[in-house]
């Protein structure tokens, strides 16, 4: 975009995106370009070209707009398809990105679609490919199972913030905890797992208490909800993926889409997160994070079965991700084992628990986590796997690494214990 540049009339813009993409992967980041091939904007060149062979049309030649945005990319048209690939190789090869996030990519034909995977990945193995699987007209998830395309996973949004609103629906969330390897993918991998993205309303608004739904007038109940949604993105199997500003309960004003309210509405307002609550809530966010990113918390980053017992690929034979791109190879090899779970299902609808690897055959220690989206103190009466003692490392509103003084759950007996849960929390506790 030429209007960033320092000097956009000698180009500038080419060699100092260069120089952003290098200095991020200095800093350890990836960079995944968000493509909009489904649709053309203004001024439509390839409309003044051949309007039939580049654009979807009804019988009377109507534009087909399953985008809404009024002219639908015939992508399986030849010369689309290999200007999409070409693009795509550009931008790998010139720029040296690490992935794609394809918009509105249902309406981008299969074909093309195991094309670009095809070439992407000839070109450079852990290429990092993420569909938004829908448009106006459907959903490709299904389509994409077994493949390295990993897809938007909507159907987390809504059971997570479902389940932290109180209104339970254990089974939909058990579902999206395992990855959805039990519906449309083949790994957990394939599963881009979030709460809020850009579009919709911002988590602070879907979450909050206040009648009008402005999560601006924030209350603790608010951050409480959105700590206990943040539990089970951090500790689901699949991608966790987080909006900006999300991590502090940044509001959208209560507005549903936003991409034309300008600053007003969408600007990041850094002094929002010394908000108490939303301090304690980015201080959370920050924890789950580490905790997921440690060595322990393998247990979270699972892939399936034949993935954990691989021999790892090296950095030459990956590139940067090479566990990623391990996992997204072998894909339609991989699953998750029902020894990977342990469901614990209080008498309240509104809580449920589950333990991970608790048989210690994967990478990664065994944890607990005991989710109470109720409006009043919850008690888990449980029977646990024998032989594993339970250090609470988490209670909803911090991490602690090293354990929680006095909330330790001794291994005796027959593994009966009883921990209750305060309202609209979490405890997260780790196998020792």
């Amino acid at each position: 975009e030429a209007s960033y540049a320092r000097d956009p009339l000698k180009g500038s813009q080419y060699f100092e995106f260069k120089t952003l993409i290098n200095e991020l992967h200095r800093q350890g980041f990836a960079v995944v370009l968000d493509v909009v091939y489904n649709h053309i904007g203004s001024p439509n060149v390839f409309f003044m070209l051949d309007r039939k062979y580049y654009f979807r049309q009804d019988q009377d030649y109507t534009l087909q707009n399953f985008s809404a945005c009024g002219n639908d990319v015939r992508s399986e048209a030849p010369m689309m398809r290999r200007l999409i690939i070409d693009n795509l190789l550009y931008w790998i090869r010139e720029h040296h990105v690490d992935g794609f996030r394809f918009d509105l990519a249902e309406l981008i034909d299969m074909e093309t679609m195991l094309a670009i995977q095809d070439a992407v990945r000839a070109e450079k193995p852990d290429a990092i490919l993420i569909s938004e699987p829908w448009s106006l007209r459907g959903d490709h998830k299904k389509k994409l199972k077994g493949t390295s395309w990993s897809s938007w996973n909507d159907g987390f949004r809504w059971a997570a913030q479902n389940f932290s609103k109180g209104e339970g629906n254990r089974e939909d969330l058990r579902t999206q905890l395992r990855g959805c390897v039990d519906t449309w993918a083949a790994t957990p991998a394939q599963a881009i797992n979030f709460l809020e993205s850009h579009d919709d309303k911002a988590l602070a608004d879907m979450l909050t208490t206040d009648g009008g739904g402005d999560g601006r007038k924030l209350k603790p109940l608010d951050a409480a909800r959105n700590r206990l949604a943040a539990t089970i993105l951090f500790t689901a199997l699949g991608v966790p993926m987080i909006s900006e500003g999300q991590e502090w309960m940044r509001s959208k004003h209560g507005f549903h889409n936003t991409f034309d309210r300008g600053d007003a509405v969408n600007a990041l307002r850094w002094q929002e997160r010394e908000r108490p609550e939303a301090a304690v809530t980015l201080g959370y966010y920050r924890d789950l994070i580490q905790l997921r990113q440690s060595k322990a918390g393998a247990t979270f980053r699972f892939q399936g079965a034949s993935f954990a017992k691989a021999t790892p690929v090296t950095e030459a034979e990956g590139g940067r991700f090479p566990e990623l791109a391990k996992a997204l190879r072998e894909g339609a090899k991989t699953g998750v084992p029902e020894d990977y779970f342990w469901w614990i299902w209080p008498e309240d609808g509104r809580a449920f628990g589950y333990i991970m690897n608790w048989t210690r055959k994967y990478p990664g220690k065994p944890f607990m986590v005991l989710l109470n989206g109720a409006d009043q103190p919850v008690t888990f009466d449980m029977t646990l796997p024998e032989g594993i003692a339970w250090q609470a490392i988490g209670d909803g509103k911090r991490i602690a690494r090293l354990g929680i003084p006095g909330m330790v759950l001794e291994a005796a007996g027959e593994g009966k214990r009883t921990v209750t849960v305060p309202a609209v929390s979490a405890y997260i506790f780790v196998g020792m």
